[in-house]
């Protein structure tokens, strides 16, 4: 999907009807705003400007995601942002999201029978547990992380589950690349209401990685990696 359509995505949040796509990232957020006063999935103090706001920090992830990725792996998706996002604006691409808390994982399962997620894979449990499943070792080019905790922690974790090519994808806030020594782009207006910090990191030799960093500001015109 263009950065283009992708931008008029996120401008058109909260207004269905306009767009198919639209109308199921709408739905999103309804189902996370009736879940999120119960099982306080992401926090119960977000209003939904907010959950817009997250919404749209995941376009922006979204929007850098090369084309050439068919089957990616989210650890620790929560309430599904970015994975659910990403999912329903890359129907294309096959999508595992992993969730070891219950009522997350159980919200993720509603959401495959409340959404067009024809291509997404909910699993519930630890991640390190599933990585001898067939197929799942080495198996992805694509891993999908939050960087909410240690990220260098985050990223080792995610290494076993990479292809040769594969790289990691992790959206935090910003000081996000200042914790791993990385010196980041400007990428002005990316997503529009969106902002953060976005690391894009390929495995090197020795357990090393090649990485790059993108701070994003929806304020701008948009620079790129």
């Amino acid at each position: 999907m263009s950065l283009e359509r992708l931008r008029r995505l996120a401008a058109a949040l909260d207004r269905p009807g306009e767009d198919p796509v639209v109308d199921a990232l709408s739905r999103y957020l309804d189902e996370l705003e009736r879940w999120n006063r119960g099982a306080n999935l992401v926090s119960r103090r977000q209003d939904r400007a907010g959950l817009r706001r997250m919404v749209r920090n995941a376009l922006a992830l979204a929007a850098c995601l090369p084309a050439s990725v068919d089957r990616g792996l989210e650890i620790g998706s929560g309430a599904g942002l970015p994975g659910v996002v990403v999912a329903l604006v890359r129907p294309d691409l096959e999508l595992h999201l992993v969730e070891r808390r219950r009522r997350r994982a159980a919200f993720l399962g509603h959401l495959q029978d409340a959404l067009p997620l024809p291509s997404v894979k909910v699993h519930s449990g630890d991640a390190v547990r599933l990585m001898e499943r067939p197929g799942w070792r080495g198996g992805f080019d694509l891993v999908l992380l939050q960087a909410l905790t240690v990220p260098e922690v985050a990223m080792a974790a995610a290494r076993p589950f990479l292809a040769a090519s594969g790289r990691v994808v992790m959206a935090g806030g910003e000081g996000l690349a200042g914790r791993l020594g990385l010196v980041g782009r400007s990428a002005r207006g990316l997503i529009p209401g969106a902002s953060g910090q976005i690391v894009v990191a390929h495995a090197g030799g020795d357990k090393g990685w090649r990485a790059a960093s993108m701070t994003y500001d929806g304020d701008d015109e948009h620079d790129g990696f």
